[in-house]
C-alpha cells in the first residue's frame, strides 16, 4: 500500500492541458507553461546527482510568439495555480531585476526533513514573466550574466554592488517562465549576449499557430479541476531529497547522449547550448516524473516524455533562429526607411522632415541610437539627404538593403 497523501490526478500537465483546453492560448505554450509551474513546485528541494554534483529542476523557460498567440495566457494560467501554493515564493509578473534581488534575499527559508536526516536551505523564486521584456532589458549584459550564474544554483550570490543591497544570497535557486515577442528576442539575444551564456541556459518555445476560439463548446468545470490542480501541485511542492534513475532510463540516456543527442540545433549559435542539453533532457525527466508521480523515481517513460517535449521545443524554432544575433536594430531600420519611402511618396515630395523621422524613431529606441542610427542608413544609401543641414534635414528614400548588418 502506497504511504502519505496520494494525488488526485494522474498526469498533472495533461490535466492541465485539459483545464486550460478552452483558454486562447497555444497547445505548446500550455504544455510548456505546465512545465514550468511544475518546476515552481519543486523548488530546490529535489534534485538528481550525475558525477558527484546535484542538478536541481529550475528552467529558463521563454515563449517566443507574434502577438495573439497565447504566450501571456499560458504564463498567467501557471502563475494563478502556483500562487495559490502559499510556501512558493512567487515574483510579481513585472518584476525588476532589482526587485528580484530583494525578493529572494526575503525568501531564504530553511526545512529540515527527520525523517532523511537532511536539511533543506534555499532562497526559491520563480518569475512568471508574461511580458519577459520588462525583467530583462536589451542590451543589459550584466544582469545576463547575473542570470547565468543563478541558473547554476552557487551556495552563495553575491549580488556585489550597493545599489542592489549588501545582502548575500543563499543557496539560491531561480526558474523563469517567460513570453516574449521574435522582434524581442532579435534585438535582446544579440552576439554580445551570447557570449554572456545566458542564451545557452535558456528553453525557447516557438509558435505562431493562429487561435481558434471556439466561442459555444462548454468549457470544462475549471472550478474542480483548478482545485484538484492547486491540490497535487501542493503534494508535489512537499516532496524532499534525492532523484532516484532506474536502470533503463540511465542506460537509454547514456546511449543517446554518447550518439550525440540527434537531432541537433544546427545553427552555430546553438553551439553552447548544444553542449548543454544533456542538463535541459535530466532537469525535463525531474518534471516528468512529479508530474506522473510522488515516488522520486525516474522511469525510460518519463524520460522518454522528456526528449519528446525537448525535441519538439527545438523542432518549433524554425525561422526565428535566424534573427538572433542580428543587428538589434534591424527592425528600427527598416521600419524607418519604409516610413521615408512612404512619405515621400504621399506628400513630402521634397524630402521628409528630419523631426518627423527622429519622432517616429523615438517610440522604437533609445534616444542616443537615433542619430548614429540615421547616419549609418546615409552612408549605406539607404536614405539620402535632400537639404538641410543636421537636425533639420530633409530625407528621401534611396537604396534597401535586404539583410543589412550595422
Amino acid at each position: 500500500m502506497p504511504k502519505g497523501p496520494q494525488k488526485i490526478l494522474g498526469s498533472w500537465i495533461e490535466s492541465f492541458l485539459e483545464f486550460t483546453q478552452a483558454v486562447p492560448s497555444t497547445n505548446r505554450f500550455r504544455i510548456w507553461a505546465a512545465i514550468g509551474t511544475i518546476a515552481a513546485a519543486l523548488e530546490r528541494r529535489v534534485f538528481s546527482v550525475t558525477a558527484d554534483k546535484a542538478l536541481y529542476s529550475n528552467l529558463y523557460l521563454i515563449l517566443v510568439g507574434p502577438p495573439g498567440t497565447g504566450k501571456t495566457v499560458a504564463v498567467e494560467e501557471g502563475r494563478e495555480i502556483a500562487s495559490c501554493i502559499k510556501t512558493l515564493h512567487v515574483a510579481p509578473s513585472a518584476t525588476t531585476k532589482e526587485y528580484l534581488y530583494k525578493v529572494m534575499v526575503k525568501a531564504f527559508s530553511v526545512d529540515v526533513d527527520t525523517e532523511k536526516s537532511l536539511i533543506f536551505e534555499q532562497s526559491a523564486v520563480t518569475a512568471f514573466a508574461d511580458e519577459f521584456g520588462v525583467f530583462l532589458k536589451t542590451g543589459d549584459v550584466d544582469f545576463m550574466m547575473a542570470l547565468s550564474k543563478l541558473y547554476d544554483c552557487p551556495k552563495v550570490f553575491d549580488k556585489g554592488t550597493a545599489h542592489y543591497g549588501t545582502d548575500d544570497i543563499i543557496r539560491p535557486w531561480l526558474n523563469i517562465v517567460g513570453g516574449v515577442t521574435p522582434r524581442w528576442l532579435s534585438e535582446t539575444f544579440s552576439n554580445d549576449a551570447f557570449e554572456t551564456g545566458f542564451p545557452a541556459r535558456v528553453l525557447l518555445v516557438y509558435d505562431e499557430t493562429p487561435l481558434k476560439i471556439d466561442l459555444f463548446t462548454p468549457a470544462p468545470a475549471r472550478v474542480e479541476m483548478f482545485r484538484e490542480l492547486v491540490s497535487d501541485l501542493q503534494l508535489i511542492s512537499q516532496l524532499k531529497g534525492q532523484f532516484q534513475w532506474e536502470k533503463p532510463a540511465k542506460v537509454f540516456l547514456q546511449d543517446w547522449v554518447d550518439s550525440g543527442m540527434e537531432p541537433t540545433i544546427t545553427d552555430p549559435k546553438f553551439i553552447h547550448y548544444n553542449r548543454r542539453r544533456p542538463i535541459q533532457i535530466l532537469k525535463l525527466a525531474m518534471i516528468m516524473s512529479a508530474s506522473q508521480r510522488l515516488d522520486l523515481i525516474i522511469k525510460l517513460s518519463d524520460l522518454e516524455l522528456a526528449k519528446t517535449v525537448l525535441l519538439d521545443a527545438e523542432a518549433s524554432l524554425g525561422g526565428v533562429i535566424s534573427s538572433m544575433g542580428s543587428n538589434p536594430y534591424k527592425y528600427q531600420i527598416d521600419l524607418i526607411y519604409n516610413y521615408i519611402r512612404v512619405g515621400y511618396r504621399d506628400g513630402y515630395a521634397d524630402g521628409v522632415p528630419e523631426h518627423r523621422v527622429r519622432q517616429r524613431l523615438a517610440r522604437e529606441m533609445p534616444l542616443h541610437f537615433i542619430g548614429p542610427t540615421l547616419e549609418n542608413m546615409i552612408e549605406m544609401k539607404m536614405i539620402v539627404v535632400a537639404g538641410g543641414e543636421a537636425p533639420s534635414r530633409k530625407f528621401q528614400p534611396g537604396e534597401k538593403i535586404i539583410g543589412v548588418q550595422v
